[in-house]
């Protein structure tokens, strides 16, 4: 079975609301995950919704970049007989989804989940983020996975156990789009190197892997946290961890700690300590080392100049910038490229 989408207009709390028909076949059925390597695009530009698409799919890899415009929120009945193993990056906007059975996963603005159904029968909310919505839903074959791991899903814990036993699960929930995932989620739709043929397949390869390894890398990171902190309640955990979210959020026009530890709905200084417990660095440290790295890579995309850098992450003069970087990495911005 394929998924199913159809779409009707209707009311939604005094706006129109999209629900999915008659739209063009390559958004309307997704298709199983075949052994074989094909990249396309296609746009979308009716029923109030335009856009593109973008699939790519690859030895049991299936990877969908969705780029639209629509004013209000769109749901589709969705129904696929068999496995489906997603890892969900919410760029902008957000999705739900609610079994018919009852069960239901969110993934909010800025986060990813990563988690298992046994079939899909139910209905799937977009919602986007003013005006827009961009995402990367990465579907794999539980095969694919059981060989990336060398034959023990053990290696997932819990969730590896529930997926060997085709049990409904979730590895991970609105978790933090790191700084590296977003790069190399970068890379998948925009690659730096202009590959083809077996090379732009054996570059995807390579950045999936990457990007699990960073995903169940976080998982542990944060289960070590959890077990490990005892000063701190979970609910103190996931401030902390807002926190950091509200950081990268406002990497280029920070807020004070005062008003970080507003937003996070902790004091300030429960903050300044609990940081530094789950992260291992100061709240300052970490947006630091943050704007460098964002600064590395708007440099690489060679976009824009290196005093426009300075500006967007946040530094009024660029001489300040340039210093900061040097010091962070020991040589001067300018000089990046010669490196990469």
């Amino acid at each position: 079975m394929h998924k199913i989408y159809k779409m009707m207009k209707r009311e939604y709390n005094n706006k129109d609301e999209y629900l999915v028909e008659n739209i063009p076949h390559d958004y309307s059925i997704k298709e199983h995950i075949e052994d074989s390597f094909v990249e396309y695009n296609s746009s979308l530009n009716e029923n109030n919704i335009s856009g593109i698409f973008r699939k790519i799919k690859i030895n049991g890899i299936s990877i969908d970049y969705i780029d639209v415009r629509h004013k209000g929120p769109i749901e589709m009945d969705v129904k696929q007989d068999g496995d489906h193993l997603e890892i969900c990056f919410e760029l902008d906007g957000h999705k739900h989804y609610v079994q018919n059975n009852g069960d239901c996963l969110e993934t909010l603005n800025g986060r990813y989940s990563f988690f298992y159904f046994k079939e899909l029968d139910g209905k799937l909310s977009f919602f986007p983020e003013n005006g827009s919505r961009r995402c990367i839903e990465i579907e794999l074959s539980i095969a694919f996975l059981t060989r990336l791991l060398n034959n023990d899903l053990s290696v997932l814990g819990e969730f590896g156990e529930k997926l060997q036993k085709k049990e409904n699960t979730v590895f991970i929930n609105n978790s933090t789009i790191s700084l590296p995932m977003r790069n190399i989620l970068k890379e998948l739709i925009v690659p730096s190197q202009k590959l083809s043929g077996v090379l732009r397949k054996i570059a995807i390869e390579s950045l999936i892997n990457d990007l699990i390894l960073l995903v169940v890398l976080q998982v542990k990171e944060m289960s070590h946290k959890t077990l490990t902190i005892s000063s701190l309640s979970q609910d103190d955990i996931n401030k902390i961890y807002k926190a950091r979210e509200i950081i990268m959020e406002k990497i280029d026009d920070p807020c004070s700690l005062i008003e970080l530890a507003r937003l996070s709905g902790i004091n300030d200084f429960k903050l300044k300590k609990g940081f530094k417990e789950v992260f291992g660095t100061t709240v300052f440290k970490y947006l630091f080392d943050q704007r460098m790295e964002r600064s590395k890579t708007l440099i690489l995309d060679e976009k824009y100049t290196i005093s426009e850098i300075a500006f967007m992450i946040g530094y009024k003069n660029p001489a300040h910038f340039t210093a900061a970087f040097k010091r962070k990495f020991g040589y001067l911005p300018s000089d990046l490229k010669k490196f990469f």
